[in-house]
């Protein structure tokens, strides 16, 4: 399942998260995986996605050279 998160900043995005981690047991009986894709840089949405305690794969576009 591929997420667009806009950033830390964004409080609807935080919501979201956080409604998917409620349903964590039922993705993965599903064999379901979260994947992030976010602008914020990658060290930011990393040091986030740790304190949230978030078990999501998360990937930075902002990193990308073709963006």
């Amino acid at each position: 399942m591929l997420i667009n998160y806009l950033g830390a900043g964004c409080t609807h995005c935080v919501a979201q998260l956080n409604e998917f981690k409620k349903h964590t047991d039922k993705f993965q009986r599903l064999n379901a995986t979260i994947v992030a894709i976010s602008p914020d840089a990658e060290e930011k949405s990393a040091m986030f996605f740790t304190k949230k305690n978030f078990d999501y794969q998360v990937f930075s576009f902002s990193s990308d050279p073709l963006w």
